[in-house]
């Protein structure tokens, strides 16, 4: 802005309603290795973590709104979970906040 080059250093992000479904979406990845689903696709209540070099870049998910606002935050401090504590189905996204970086 005004002539000065500044990174950006947000976090991407969109969300769409459509058909009375609302789908959001935190990250950035043009192509994937993997997608790991936690929650139920069908019912329209889950998260997609998307998998790149074992590394998860996105998320996207239906009516895991506290979830997803978790993952904004922890992309923003780079502590985003491992595939392997995404597969374990046990990951607590609003825990990690308050844990420690290592």
């Amino acid at each position: 802005m005004l002539g000065h080059d500044v990174p950006f250093a947000g976090v991407p992000f969109f969300w769409t309603r459509q058909f009375n479904a609302g789908l959001l979406y935190v990250g950035r990845v043009g192509a994937w290795d993997e997608i790991i689903f936690s929650g139920d696709v069908a019912s329209r209540v889950f998260l997609a973590f998307y998998v790149k070099n074992n590394r998860v870049l996105a998320v996207a998910g239906m009516n895991r709104d506290r979830e997803m606002a978790a993952i904004e935050q922890l992309m923003h401090i780079n502590h985003m979970p491992t595939p392997e504590q995404v597969r374990t189905n046990k990951l607590n996204l609003i825990e990690m906040l308050h844990s420690p970086v290592v």
